[in-house]
């Protein structure tokens, strides 16, 4: 009673109350991100929707693991070490999450391809002049159909490549090199946030501690802190920035040699470029190049080649050469890599969009479903498709598509992702309407207003 007494009378009782529940609040944020996904991407797997994490996830979390149990063992149970080994441990935490998304943006090449392409289809949707927004100012008389299907960008990729100058004036692209753009943001998972702001607050109160305890300790804590967290920091970043112009030092050599009609070392530095930087190969344009540079090189039969080819023939007018091709290559698609699938697939969404602003609805839901088997996460492709149903009759895909959407967009953060859910609602009751399904119309045109 009377050490309880004390400790209450302690004129420090309530920061030292306020700083042991934070740190355990702390304890456990780290803790959760420990089991948590760091980057969560909506796929669509036997018919449900679930989120894959980076592999790359395991690797630095396992690197947390083992710096945290040095640094506590390294405190041989002194008491008076463990504080101070507690902190290095949490700005360890710190920094090498804040390093993850560089590490995932260059080197997870797949998982940051689908990424991307599904930030650009969501970006496409809801720019003021893409699917949804646009149709408000050219919706047909009556109901109207709510979308208009406007044509995918010809271009897809994580960032641009870097090429040329790499000064402060691209510092934008900096970001996105560095890890923090759109894919990643769009994404990244609650583990990764839980991880940062976990280390960070645990870090806050053991200076709190120290300082509270004895300033003169926590001065030589902080300087410590500061000085090794700088240079960890500077040497993460250096690695960072030492890919990056690896990979412009290859992109520049392979400019060069392709300018002096050297094909082979142009195709042997586009390849080298992607070995610094993985993700590299998610541009469609570094594709095309490399095509390009098949053919040249005498290598037509390659996956990058068909490409080139199925580009080549439709921006010449050769249409119907070009979708014979490309008719071709979706047949063989499984025996394709990541990337070239995509970009056929992608491919498939234009040609499907040309069609149903043609009024060939059927020919438009054939190439839609294949792309719905190829990549069933595809929100663009159930998007489109569902326009297709509402012109076709079929109810039942409509709905089909409806709930699809729903669930994965229930992984996206961004809050204008309401109006292409609202387009999908309508396009429902309009399809419900059309089969004498009133009740139902009702309800889904309920919903598409943001009613439930």
């Amino acid at each position: 009673m009377i050490r309880l007494r004390s400790i209450v009378s302690d004129i420090d009782f309530l920061p030292k109350l306020v700083s042991g529940c934070v740190l355990v609040v702390s304890v456990m944020l780290v803790l959760l991100g420990m089991m948590r996904p760091w980057f969560a991407v909506p796929l669509v797997v036997d018919g449900d929707v679930v989120t894959r994490d980076s592999g790359l996830t395991v690797y630095f979390k396992v690197l947390l693991f083992i710096v945290f149990l040095f640094l506590l063992i390294g405190s041989k149970g002194r008491r008076d070490r463990l504080g101070r080994r507690l902190a290095y441990s949490a700005l360890v935490g710190v920094l090498v999450s804040l390093w993850f998304p560089s590490w995932l943006t260059m080197r997870d090449a797949d998982l940051m391809g689908d990424a991307a392409w599904l930030q650009q289809q969501h970006d496409n949707m809801t720019w003021l002049g893409g699917d949804v927004y646009r149709a408000h100012s050219e919706r047909s008389s009556g109901w109207g159909s709510g979308v208009n299907a406007q044509d995918p960008p010809s271009r897809l990729a994580v960032y641009k490549p870097p090429v040329g100058s790499l000064s402060a004036e691209r510092m934008n692209d900096w970001i996105w090199w560095l890890g923090y753009g759109p894919a990643f943001t769009q994404f990244v998972g609650k583990g990764w946030f839980y991880t940062v702001f976990g280390c960070f607050f645990g870090l806050v109160c053991i200076i709190g501690y120290y300082w509270r305890k004895c300033i003169y300790e926590a001065r030589v804590l902080l300087r410590k802190l500061f000085s090794r967290g700088v240079a960890l920091g500077a040497v993460m970043l250096l690695v960072s920035v030492m890919m990056v112009i690896m990979t412009s030092r290859s992109l520049n050599l392979a400019k060069g040699c392709l300018s002096d009609g050297d094909y082979v070392g142009a195709s042997e530095g586009l390849r080298s470029a992607l070995v610094w930087m993985p993700s590299l190969e998610c541009d469609s344009g570094v594709l095309r190049q490399m095509g390009y540079l098949d053919i040249r090189n005498g290598e037509v039969g390659s996956d990058y080649a068909a490409l080139y080819e199925i580009n080549s023939l439709e921006e010449e007018g050769y249409y119907a050469q070009s979708r014979d091709l490309l008719e071709k290559q979706i047949v063989l698609i499984d025996e394709k890599g990541v990337a070239c699938a995509r970009e056929l697939l992608r491919h498939q969404i234009r040609v499907a969009v040309n069609e149903i602003n043609s009024g060939r609805y059927e020919q438009a839901g054939r190439r839609l479903d294949q792309v719905i088997e190829g990549a069933p996460f595809v929100i663009q492709a159930r998007f489109h498709r569902q326009l297709v149903a509402l012109h076709t009759g079929e109810v039942e895909r409509g709905r089909e598509m409806n709930r699809s959407l729903l669930e994965i967009y229930d992984r996206f953060k961004s809050k204008n992702k309401r109006g292409v859910i609202a387009a999908s609602w309508l396009m429902l009751a309009q399809s419900e309407l059309d089969a004498g399904n009133v009740r139902a119309a009702g309800d889904a045109r309920q919903k598409s207003k943001g009613v439930k």
